[in-house]
């Protein structure tokens, strides 16, 4: 087993000491300059390798996957992520191969996010555990609670091509070489929305917001029940691709756009003199944005097309399960 003083020491070397204001590591506590923001926000996720982890996924992958989590958290609220602490445990057959690895990915976000690694905590466990809190700084925080009736309801990504993704990594799933490629890196490599949630809420472009990976259903029913609003939705950010397979494997492609999860896209509602320009500055950083209905008055409940959407969410490893992830 390798010990915690070496794996400090091998993290540090991997991703480096972060920049001033920031506290070295090493030290006891992390600290960080808050100024000119008056606001603080943090938020916190945990990955398990039994239950988080396909068993095709690299460590690197899992430790940037870790972050891409809370930064979706983050980014979601309009809020750029300024530091990170990662607490690690890992079994005790994991070598200094193995925690180079971890390391590694945790750069490799660092570096795609734009944020300063803190230091964290180690331990030993029989499952590989990442817990990863993130701070920002921001004075206009986007809630779950702000949609009114009349707002339009959009999403910066399709949804259903992670799920395709697991079902050709874990059940086989025959699909098209392009497609296969395209799904796997979704569940692989996923990223966060970071620079497109900054944009929009700067400009207040965002009435309420919510990060997407439980799923597109239960996200939309957060929003409708923080707001306590009605949602009507008309379409479903689908591509033709993913319906191609879809059909193909003989699955509901509803079912995997609103159930299957692990999407790391942004939910969120627009004012109806707003949705142009939400529209223009996404198409400048090279997205363009879903509209997929419009909230009403009502129960706090979401329809497609009459139905009533069932209120569930991401819920595919208890499904599947996941193997332990694999050593290097």
């Amino acid at each position: 087993m390798i010990g915690e003083d070496r794996i400090i020491e091998l993290f540090t070397e991997i991703i480096g000491q972060p920049r001033q204001p920031f506290l070295m590591i090493g030290d006891d506590v992390a600290t960080l300059d808050s100024q000119p923001f008056k606001k603080v926000v943090i938020t916190s996720d945990m990955l398990v390798g039994s239950t988080d982890v396909p068993n095709q996924m690299r460590l690197w992958q899992a430790s940037r996957k870790a972050m891409i989590m809370s930064a979706s958290d983050l980014s979601a609220k309009g809020v750029r992520p300024a530091g990170a602490l990662v607490s690690i445990a890992i079994p005790r057959t994991y070598s200094e191969v193995n925690v180079r690895e971890l390391a590694s990915g945790i750069r490799i976000a660092k570096d795609e996010i734009g944020l300063e690694f803190m230091g964290g905590d180690t331990n030993e466990s029989e499952d590989l555990i990442l817990n990863v809190t993130m701070v920002g700084f921001s004075d206009n925080i986007v809630p779950r609670g702000g949609a009114q009736p009349g707002d339009l309801v959009y999403v910066t990504g399709e949804f259903g091509l992670t799920g395709a993704g697991l079902k050709i990594l874990l059940e086989g799933f025959p699909a098209e070489s392009g497609f296969k490629r395209m799904a796997i890196d979704s569940v692989l490599l996923p990223r966060a929305r970071v620079n497109e949630g900054v944009a929009l809420a700067k400009k207040g472009l965002m009435s309420a917001s919510t990060d997407s990976s439980d799923g597109l259903a239960i996200s939309l029913y957060h929003l409708a029940e923080s707001s306590n609003v009605r949602i009507e939705l008309s379409r479903l950010p689908i591509t033709e691709p993913l319906e191609l397979f879809a059909n193909s494997c003989s699955l509901d492609p509803n079912e995997l756009a609103f159930h299957a999860g692990e999407e790391y896209e942004i939910v969120f509602t627009v004012r109806p003199g707003k949705m142009s320009s939400a529209e223009n500055l996404m198409k400048e950083h090279g997205v363009t944005l879903f509209e997929i209905g419009s909230i009403t008055t009502g129960r706090p409940e979401v329809f497609y097309n009459g139905k009533k959407v069932e209120r569930r969410g991401w819920m595919h490893f208890l499904r599947s399960g996941y193997a332990t992830i694999s050593e290097v």
